[in-house]
Parts: structure tokens; sequence; C-alpha cells
């Protein structure tokens, strides 16, 4: 009598699916998703502003599933197509966050530049809206002065100047240690001054009336093109 040969794959307790030999713990893993993952942050990040949702997904997607592949539920052969999409869906985040300098500022968008002095010194600008409604830089609204720290972080140091957009001065002064110090000069919109806030600046705090304010109006010293 010939004997009867066994199955291997009921001795050996394995499958094969289209050549591939899985075992009962790969049967039990959940496939990986790392296709979708890398798929949606790169979009996110191609796409930017107009896709910000898909950098959320694949953040959120490609993290439950790396936990799952570290718990053993997920199949841990789309690893790397994972992580490489969820880093790519924080990105997509940063850098929408910091894209152009902008910062949502009293529901509307305004625009800054830095432009180095020296050693350890900056001067930055923040700029209104166009009339237009774009976010093309225009008039400059702020201007002052940073000095880099020890710490590595910039702080008001220097002379600081607010305008309207008829060109007029609002604010002017000067900061010491990242506090208005000295004489400062306020002014309303009509360009009339403004006694309640004008005056001497110690540590953010006015301590006099008696500062000197020029009279008139101030001339206008704005290089961002109108």
């Amino acid at each position: 009598m010939v004997p009867r040969r066994e199955d291997s794959r009921s001795v050996r307790g394995t499958v094969e699916v289209m050549g591939a030999t899985l075992t009962p713990m790969d049967l039990a893993l959940r496939p990986h998703r790392g296709g979708t993952v890398l798929a949606l942050g790169i979009l996110s990040l191609v796409a930017g502003l107009f896709l910000v949702p898909l950098g959320v997904v694949a953040w959120i997607m490609g993290s439950k599933d790396l936990k799952g592949m570290d718990e053993g539920r997920i199949d841990p052969a789309g690893r790397s197509l994972t992580q490489i999409g969820k880093v790519f869906g924080i990105g997509s985040m940063i850098l929408w966050i910091l894209s152009a300098g902008c910062v949502v500022m009293g529901g509307r968008v305004v625009k800054s530049s830095m432009t180095s002095i020296g050693d350890g010194a900056r001067t930055t600008k923040a700029y209104f809206p166009s009339e237009s409604g774009s976010q093309t830089p225009s008039l400059v609204e702020y201007e002052y002065r940073e000095a880099l720290r020890p710490d590595g972080t910039w702080m008001k140091e220097g002379p600081a100047v607010r305008w309207s957009r008829n060109g007029i001065k609002l604010e002017e002064g000067t900061y010491r240690d990242g506090k208005r110090d000295g004489p400062w000069t306020y002014r309303n919109e009509d360009g009339s001054i403004d006694a309640a806030k004008s005056g001497l600046y110690e540590g953010d705090v006015r301590i006099s009336d008696s500062a000197p304010s020029p009279l008139g109006d101030y001339p206008v010293d704005r290089d961002a093109p109108r």
C-alpha cells in the first residue's frame, strides 16, 4: 500500500497565496495602507493651502497604522511608506502655518519681511494688504529693528514706527530690551497728537507726558512699492 502523502500546508501551517508563503500570523494581520498614506502626504505637500486637510489625514492615519504595526495588528511591510507619508503630512501643516510669513491678524492677512542690517541685527516690516485684496506686499504698516539675543531669539531693539495707509506716522519711538523706552509719539488717524498716549516711557510704562512731540505731519518715508 502506498502511504498517503500529507499536505505540506497542514503540516507546516502555511498557505501559499499567489506564489507567496504566508503563516497564520500573516493571515491575521490587517493589510497596510502605506501607499495611501504616502499619496495623501505628497498631495498635501505639493498642493499646500488648497489640500491642507489631506495633510491632517495623512498624519493621523500614519500615526494609527504605525501604532498597529508596533502592536502586531497591521502588516509591517508598509512601515517605510507609512512613515514617509506621515512626515509629509506633518511637513505640509508646518509649511502652511509658516507660509510666506503670513499671520492672520484681526481677520486680515499681513505679510512681513526681514532685512539684516549687521551682525545680530535686522529690520522687520509688516505690510498692509493691497487694495485689490491680494496678498502682495504694498504699503508698510509697521517697521522696527530687532536684535539677536544670546538664547537665539529676536527682540525689538531700536527705533519703531507704525504708519496709516495715507502715510501718517501713528506711532514712533524706541524699544529697549523689547519694551518702549524714551520719547514716544502717538497720532490719531487725522494726524493730530494723541496726548493720552504720547510721552516718556520707561520699561514699557508711561512715566511722563512731558516728552517733546513734533508738530505737523511726518514725511512719508516708506520704500515699499505702492
